[in-house]
């Protein structure tokens, strides 16, 4: 059973394409709005009908990713570094996640749409990021 309180949760993404190694940034991140997966559905029924009828269109999506964390720059394998740069907007990351259970890491590609700096007078600066899930959530054994 996983632990519940977020604790053992653990954020990994990739640099750049699949073929290259995770970076742990769990300890950048304190708002994460975790994963959500649906079906696709269209309005199914017809004339006459008094009941809203749904049918599954066969596809499946994800809702998007949104992490947030204080603003670091310094650290080499840090969201800054992996996110913030110009040239990462629209370029492609692999996550994966540890929900604190054994041989179960849910995996997804992802676009990296948005990133931002967030800094407010007397408070630390903040970052937000939010990854757009392209492709389908699988869930790998390591």
């Amino acid at each position: 059973m996983a632990k519940t309180d977020g604790s053992l949760v653990a954020f990994k993404l990739t640099s750049g394409s699949a073929t290259t190694a995770f970076h742990d940034i769990s300890q950048y991140i304190d708002e994460f709005s975790g994963l959500e997966s649906m079906a696709d559905l269209v309005e199914s029924h017809t004339l006459g009908d008094s009941w809203l009828e749904q049918a599954y269109t066969g596809f499946r999506r994800m809702s998007p990713i949104t992490i947030a964390g204080f603003y670091d720059d310094v650290a080499a394998s840090g969201p800054n570094a992996l996110l913030g740069n110009a040239t990462d907007l629209g370029a492609e990351r692999v996550i994966k996640l540890n929900f604190g259970t054994t041989n179960a890491y849910p995996k997804t590609d992802v676009i990296i749409r948005r990133y931002s700096r967030k800094p407010a007078r007397g408070a630390l600066t903040r970052y937000e990021a939010e990854l757009m899930p392209t492709g389908a959530l699988t869930v790998v054994t390591t």
